[in-house]
């Protein structure tokens, strides 16, 4: 597939393995990765967000992964 893909992530792991599960299938040469930082007073969400970004080193095809990660909370 030659059409670039935009995934914007935050905390939702199963969310984020059945997306790229499907994306596996099509194969897309170019993904977009945007995840926004996790606010400093909720624990779980540190946690969750992290283990989200660390899905997406698992893209095991041929694919330009260019990742656009926030390190503050913009909100």
């Amino acid at each position: 597939m030659d059409t670039a893909v935009a995934l914007i992530i935050f905390n939702r792991t199963d969310t984020t393995k059945k997306v790229l599960q499907a994306l596996r299938q099509v194969k897309p040469a170019k993904l977009l990765v945007i995840a926004d930082a996790p606010p400093h007073n909720h624990p779980d969400d540190i946690e969750k967000c992290a283990a989200t970004r660390k899905i997406i080193e698992q893209v095991d095809w041929n694919c330009q992964v260019i990742k656009n990660y926030s390190e503050k909370k913009f909100r």
